[in-house]
């Protein structure tokens, strides 16, 4: 019942030096009106603009000035009209847009824009040293502080950012780093305010604070600045001859702009110094560095060391610490020179970083591989070390990848504490969707191909930190405060929506939502909510709004709009004002009015494009659900259970209507099907196959079940086609063609037979109709026979129908066109009545008595979505039809006794969404149309499926099957109630019209014992025959093992004609018998007649 919307905003940045890449100013002529500009900067009120705009894929066009007002002036230059455009591609050249733009008579000028520098430089002493700073734009990003003033880069009020260093000790007394380095002041043992000091020659650790207590109960004792992996104490272990952990950590966070050696990216990002060596340097607790840093609150935890392997309980490690502790994984991807995984870097979910030189080219030295995420400098980076260069300072320049990490880590360090509230997702997404591109990129090294290999491109901080990240909201969850768990037609109901800020989205603040609906009978009584509350990534809110609607609304999905206004959440400094635009958000919803859906459904993630098919099989009286999506057919019950033995998974996808029936008169049905790829499946109720067929051509349909060789048992019959030639096919329950079988006819058939005794012979004949519309009857021998050759049928469209609709004994056929026209025939082929629309009608003929007047009604649909009723006795329309529906007919209605009384109701779905029921006289019923947020594909079926005595809907869409609770008590009526008439599919309505008197008017040429009707039954069926002559009559009941059970007429005289007799599934004595199949029989002085029919209870 959910959608979602997502809405893109982006703004437009600077650059490092020059003209922008992707920017260009236009300035609209004076005799052009003033451009109007939608919200989201891509849409104007000039069209042949807009498709300019398109065509070049243009981010965004918005006043140069925001400001400018119309008076503001130089002399005919009027500063409103000028406008900064924003491409998404850089890489086409400025002077081409320049060219293009300005060949639009409605643009006076068009120029590059100058990328705007920043006046501010670090101060620090070795700054001119450090190309790295420049280079990934930091020295920019400075600038959006107000530094002078005392903002701080990295600085978030009352909260810290960490970055542990995992590597060698770190010198965390070096004066570059010292007041960088993160204090645990939970193990402030003193109350000092820190844990450690100068005591006027040297730093060391507070000796107030080492009480070999776990003060702060993290598991560590006396981890004041960090942890010794190695040797599992809090002493971090400083070894000036190991300088790689402070090398690392100057990259990081050095202190900047402090008038002393290096400027860093992270500026005054805390630094944990986690040491994962031995004393002699060899790593050897690397991962319980990884998880000591996450368990003691870092943010982020940077491993500028690998190795070439990966074991898979490192990625567990790997996940844990993402997930649980939700710390963030940066390491080098290494220094192998060539196309290598390098691990922890390789792991799923570790932000890889390989290394530019100066210059922003690559380092062939360093490693690439398609795991790489980001580049950064690390080639004669300058920074902190543990002994003094020649000039006597603490500094010297360091190459690998070990460098470019903790840039990377140093910039995500600063990213949060911009977006305190930003989940890792978000953080990354920012510096790689940021990276600029640099031409090595798609170069090579030493004759290798780098494309692909080396990550999204480098490290821009200040265009990561600038450009706006998408949103995206959704409404996770619903839910309705009423006591059926949906919104119940003429209450009032409180619904309580669930919006989920994705996991990397922007961070959102002063949230604004209110919703709405179209739909007239709905009244919303209050649809606002505000809220203070900050939506982290990753995070939710839940907004509460009140409705109410008419005691006649639809049941079903209803769609409503929910509109947000936010803004950006974030610790935002001074000079930034991009995330002060405010946001406008729309996200389509669907809330669930009406009846329940059973429990245990909606099954989703199934696309239905065919009828669900309901059906006991295994006879416990309790039914169950057979439905087809792809190649896998899916039984299921009650609660949403599976039937066992099901799913059934074939090898392609399946192509057909189910259709169920004994076919091996073993008391239990089986289910019968086709693939894509030409087999026909037959199953037993525990999911097993029966047989499967393979033949070569396209299955046309679905198979269809009658005893055709009049042998008691179901055959099979389907036809196949390819381009030039068809066949009817027609097999048994061992999965073997009946002799005679298949049948071919040279011309390609479309469309599934109807199949039934036409002829009242005793015998099913087969009726279908090829491409050149020759419609043919074929009999059990496989005699195939055109009929109506006399009339010029053209364009028959839909499958033939096959019922009785006058006073003979004998049924006729119905078929349809394209051209509006309905054909009623004889069985041999004499056209009877020809029933014409304008319309193109689209479905199989249905045919039902609905007001059970005695006289059939014809229902179809036209393709001007109209439904119409024709009464075949009357010769005319129906008063009050036809009516007008929302949505094209998925295949035909069906019709059933809805609501008890005397009268069918008519039930269809549209693929628009749309489910209407209808009484006999066009009136919709109560809270119908039921509508749905997806499409509806399928014909739907009425069944009780939890045995409570009232009825469900069961149908499909393109992604669920759903079981709709209703309050309908369907009756037992004669009626059109599933897909093509039964769920045999054979397009049979045993229909008796009223008017054809039980002593008929013209007496059978011989004696005939019909089919019972219903069967299966329960109940009563109900059994005709004829008589030839004057004669004694005896209707006998013989149970499966031949025993008589019942006499129903016992050698009584009767006239000829046709005659009816009913029996109630009772023994002689009246009492009940079981279920199971029986036995009756015609017997005559000269003729015995013998048919089965199955009672169900």
């Amino acid at each position: 019942m959910l959608k979602r919307i997502f809405l893109f905003l982006f703004c437009f940045t600077f650059a490092d030096t020059g003209w922008h890449k992707d920017k260009i100013m236009i300035y609209i002529d004076n005799s052009t009106d003033n451009l109007i500009i939608n919200k989201s900067q891509t849409k104007t009120n000039q069209e042949d603009l807009n498709k300019l705009l398109v065509k070049e894929s243009v981010k965004s066009i918005s006043p140069w000035l925001s400001n400018a007002r119309p008076s503001d002036r130089d002399g005919d230059i009027f500063l409103n009209r000028f406008y900064v455009v924003s491409f998404y591609d850089s890489s086409k050249s400025i002077n081409e847009r320049i060219k293009l733009f300005n060949q639009k008579l409605y643009i006076k000028s068009v120029e590059p824009v100058a990328i705007i520098k920043n006046h501010l430089r670090p101060n620090d002493m070795f700054y001119e040293l450090q190309y790295a700073i420049p280079q990934i734009n930091a020295t920019n990003a400075y600038n959006l502080w107000d530094i002078e003033n005392g903002e701080i880069p990295g600085h978030i009020q009352n909260d810290t950012i960490v970055v542990a260093v995992n590597d060698y000790p770190v010198m965390w007394y070096h004066p570059d780093l010292i007041d960088n380095i993160w204090q645990n002041l939970a193990e402030d043992a003193d109350g000092d305010g820190t844990v450690f000091e100068y005591t006027g020659t040297e730093w060391i650790l507070d000796p107030g604070d080492i009480n070999n207590l776990d003060d702060d109960n993290d598991g560590f004792i006396d981890n004041l600045i960090g942890w010794n992996a190695h040797s599992n104490e809090g002493d971090i272990g400083v070894n000036l001859s190991l300088s790689h952990g402070t090398n690392v950590a100057g990259c990081v966070s050095s202190m900047t702009n402090n008038e002393t050696g290096i400027a860093s990216v992270g500026w005054s990002i805390k630094i944990m110094g986690i040491t994962n060596c031995d004393p002699g340097g060899s790593i050897t607790s690397g991962y319980e560095g990884i998880l000591t840093a996450a368990q003691m609150g870092a943010d982020i935890i940077n491993n500028s060391w690998g190795s070439s392997g990966g074991p898979d309980y490192a990625q567990a490690l790997i996940n844990t610490v993402l997930n649980e502790y939700t710390s963030l994984i940066v390491a080098s991807s290494g220094n192998a020179g060539t196309n290598i995984a390098n691990y922890p870097a390789a792991f799923e979910g570790v932000v890889s970083v390989t290394s530019t030189s100066e210059g922003s080219v690559f380092s062939c030295w360093a490693t690439r591989h398609e795991t790489v995420d980001i580049a950064a400098p690390g080639d004669n980076v300058f920074t902190t070390t543990t002994s003094p260069n020649e000039g006597g300072f603490y500094y010297n320049y360091a190459t690998g990848t070990s460098f470019s990490a903790p840039i990377i880590s140093g910039a995500l360090g600063l990213l949060k504490s911009i977006y305190p509230d930003g989940d890792n997702a978000f953080l990354i997404s920012k510096i790689k969707d940021n990276a600029n591109y640099y031409n090595d990129m798609d170069g090579n090294c030493n004759g290798e191909n780098l494309n692909g290999l080396v990550g999204t491109g480098e490290l821009n901080i200040r265009e990561a930190i600038i450009n706006p990240t998408p949103i995206s909201l959704a409404v996770s969850n619903i839910n309705v405060l009423s006591t059926t768990g949906n919104i119940i037609p003429g209450d009032t109901t409180e619904i309580i929506l669930t919006i989920l800020n994705a996991s990397g989205s922007t961070p959102l603040r002063e949230l604004s939502m209110s919703i709405s609906t179209e739909h007239e009978r709905v009244s919303i009584v209050n649809g606002y909510f505000n809220t203070n509350q900050v939506l982290p990534s990753g995070g939710f809110v839940e907004a509460s709004f009140l409705i109410t609607s008419a005691h006649d609304m639809s049941y079903g999905d209803i769609n409503f709009d929910l509109n947000i206004d936010a803004r950006r959440s974030g610790n935002f400094p001074s000079n930034y004002s991009g995330h002060e635009d405010s946001l406008f958000l729309q996200i389509e919803i669907f809330l669930p009015f009406g009846s329940l859906q059973q429990y245990g459904y909606p099954i989703s993630n199934v696309e239905i494009e065919h009828p669900p098919l309901v059906v006991d099989l295994d006879n416990n009286s309790i039914l169950e659900i057979y439905f087809s999506s792809d190649s896998t057919l899916y039984g299921k019950m009650i609660g949403g259970l599976d039937v066992p033995g099901f799913p059934f998974y074939s090898s392609s996808k399946i192509t057909t209507t189910c259709a169920s029936g004994d076919i091996d008169n073993d008391n239990f049905r089986e289910l019968v099907f086709g693939t894509e790829d030409g087999y026909i499946f037959s199953l037993k109720r525990n999911g097993s196959q029966l047989f499967n067929y393979e033949h070569e051509d396209l299955i046309i349909g679905h198979p269809v079940l009658s005893d055709i060789d009049n042998n008691g048992y179901l055959d099979i019959v389907f036809i196949s086609t390819n381009d030039s030639l068809s066949k009817v096919h027609c097999i048994d329950y061992t999965g073997n063609d009946i002799e005679n079988f298949p049948v071919y006819i040279q011309n390609p058939i479309y469309k599934a037979p109807a199949i039934g005794d036409i002829n009242n012979d005793g015998l099913k004949s087969i009726i279908f109709y090829d491409k050149e519309n020759t419609v043919y009857i074929t009999d059990y021998l496989g005699q195939t026979n055109s009929i109506a050759v006399d009339y010029d049928f053209s364009n028959l469209n839909n499958s033939p129908t096959i019922t009785n609709l006058n006073e003979d004994p004998y049924l006729e056929i119905i078929l349809s066109d394209s051209s509006g026209n309905i054909y009623v025939i004889d069985y041999q082929g004499i056209l009877l009545n020809q029933i014409s629309i304008e319309n193109t009608i689209q479905n199989n003929i249905v045919v039902s008595d609905l007001d059970q007047d005695g006289s059939a009604e014809l229902v179809f649909y036209d393709n001007n979505n109209r439904l119409h009723l024709f009464n075949y006795s009357s010769g005319s329309f129906v008063e009050g039809w036809p009516v007008s529906l929302n949505g094209s007919l998925v295949s035909e209605p069906i019709i059933v006794n809805l609501d008890n009384d005397n009268d069918l109701e008519i039930l269809l779905n549209t693929a628009e969404g749309f489910m209407y029921v209808m009484h006999h006289d066009g009136l919709f019923y109560q809270n119908f149309p039921f509508i749905s947020q997806d499409s509806l594909f399928s014909v739907p079926s009425i069944a009780d499926i939890d045995n409570d005595n009232d009825a469900e809907i069961i149908f499909g869409t393109n992604t669920s099957l759903n079981v709709i609770d209703m309050d309908f008590l369907v009756s037992n009526q004669q009626s059109w109630n599933v897909y093509r008439g039964n769920i045999r599919r054979d397009g049979f309505f045993n229909f008796q019209p009223s008017n054809l008197s039980l002593e008929n008017k013209s007496i059978p040429a011989f004696y005939y014992l019909n089919h019972n009707f219903p069967n299966p039954f329960n109940p009563t069926t109900r059994i005709t025959y004829s008589l030839p002559k004057k004669t004694l009559v005896s209707i006998i009941i013989y149970d499966l093992l031949g025993k008589k059970v019942n006499t129903l007429i016992d050698k009584e005289l009767q006239e000829p004609g046709t005659k009816t007799v009913q029996w109630h599934g009772k023994n002689q004595e009246g009492l009940s018998l079981s279920s199971g199949v029986y036995f009756y029989s015609l017997e005559t002085k000269d003729f015995l007649q013998k048919k089965k029919m199955i009672l169900i209870k």
